[in-house]
């Protein structure tokens, strides 16, 4: 079973308040251990990763929503290789847009993206996520294979370059 550890804070800021152990259970939740202003809280259910995250557990609690933003996004196109597809035959995206990560929210995206990557990808060997400042993507995306000898990471602008 997945054990998360979220901060009371952000509960508060998407919940309103601090789930309660019957409120926890009802999302097949259960408080483990609280250090500080963090909550340690195992899931039970290993079928429902929408629950990895204070924001999943808020939005189990806070009952059904309707989400519209699936049917106005723009279309942003990611150009697949050939090539990929024996290394990875399936890939997802999706862009977030107008809203203010905080440090917390981040915290949290990636928690989930590990807790993810780790149960479900095997410990990244079937699967692989990440996280990107979209204001520096420029679309069609080309999603290619190249060889490791063939890229060089740059941390002083935060991109890639193909040799």
């Amino acid at each position: 079973m997945p054990t998360i550890v979220v901060h009371k804070e952000d509960f508060l800021t998407l919940l309103g308040h601090v789930p309660d152990t019957d409120e926890l259970a009802r999302a097949k939740s259960q408080l483990v251990d609280i250090v500080d202003d963090e909550l340690k809280i195992e899931i039970a259910d290993t079928n429902r990763p929408d629950l990895w995250s204070a924001e999943g557990i808020a939005r189990e609690l806070s009952g059904p929503k309707e989400y519209s933003f699936f049917d106005t996004a723009p279309q942003y196109e990611v150009i697949v290789s050939p090539e990929v597809l024996e290394v990875r035959p399936y890939i997802g995206a999706f862009l977030v847009k107008d809203i203010k990560l905080t440090d917390i929210s981040l915290r949290s995206i990636i928690q989930s993206q590990e807790k993810l990557s780790d149960l479900y990808g095997r410990g990244r060997r079937d699967i692989a996520i990440g996280i990107y400042d979209a204001s520096k993507i420029v679309f069609p995306i080309h999603y290619r294979g190249v060889h490791p000898s063939e890229v060089r990471l740059s941390s002083r602008v935060n991109s890639i370059h193909y040799l």
